[in-house]
């Protein structure tokens, strides 16, 4: 049986991690930009994310794509990774991070135009003036009449969609997150006169932010959403096809 290429999302528990710097025998095996990162880092919690984030990629890489060590990262302008043909996006939370990566097979190659975004964030307290500040009115409101033993988890849902669609842009927060609206799962509503208006700036005019500006437009953005002890996972694609169920790689 011929089995459908899809996206698949690891996830890993970074704080069952040791200090990297105590086991510099398992950096050998990472891209030496993630090493060197590691290596500026002074923050245990925040090193161990790093490290943790570095093996779930090299985990995947092999796991999914065949990509063998040593392998190099490049980044867009913005920052976004990425590796030859593989097509992913890395995500952390306090405790854990997730690697959503296709899964390319010698029977389907990368679909054209291929693009993905993840995002993974801890459900905490709602909190008004963020979702005032940052979300749509629309997006606002939903919040404001929902049911207060929901609402927390709504408010956790709506920014990791959120974030989910600027990371698979390749803008990053570059993209004003009011641009358009998730309050619907099945299907993004760009506001339009906003969109003009920011694609009349300098930075709207850039060729890759015109891009993301017509893919927002365009209705072809997909969520595959997950949830995992706590925590809100939300990937977003250009294709609508996500593996059902998270992968639980285990720390070490």
């Amino acid at each position: 049986m011929i089995q459908t290429a899809r996206i698949q999302t690891y996830l890993m528990d970074s704080s069952a991690l040791p200090d990297p710097l105590d086991v510099p025998e398992k950096l050998h095996t990472l891209a030496r930009d993630r090493v060197e990162k590691i290596y500026r880092i002074r923050h245990l919690e925040t090193r161990k994310q790093s490290f943790g984030a570095g093996l779930l990629l090299d985990y995947a890489l092999g796991q999914q794509i065949g990509i063998r060590r040593p392998y190099l990262l490049a980044f867009n302008s913005y920052g976004k990774p990425v590796c030859g043909q593989a097509v992913f996006n890395l995500s952390h939370t306090e405790h854990f991070v997730i690697v959503s990566i296709w899964e390319k097979t010698c029977l389907e190659e990368i679909e054209t135009g291929l693009s993905i975004g993840c995002d993974i964030e801890a459900v905490r307290m709602y909190q008004p003036k963020i979702a005032r500040r940052f979300f749509t009115e629309n997006e606002y409101a939903c919040l404001e009449k929902a049911e207060k033993q929901t609402r927390d988890e709504q408010f956790c849902r709506y920014w990791t969609r959120k974030e989910s669609v600027i990371k698979m842009t390749g803008l990053g927060m570059s993209l004003p997150i009011d641009l358009f609206d998730i309050s619907q799962k099945s299907k993004i509503i760009p506001d339009r006169q906003k969109l003009a208006a920011w694609q009349e700036t300098e930075t709207g005019q850039r060729p890759e932010n015109r891009q993301a500006a017509n893919l927002l437009q365009s209705g072809k953005i997909f969520f595959g959403e997950y949830s995992y002890e706590g925590c809100c996972i939300t990937v977003c694609s250009t294709v609508d096809r996500f593996a059902p169920k998270l992968l639980v790689v285990e720390a070490g």
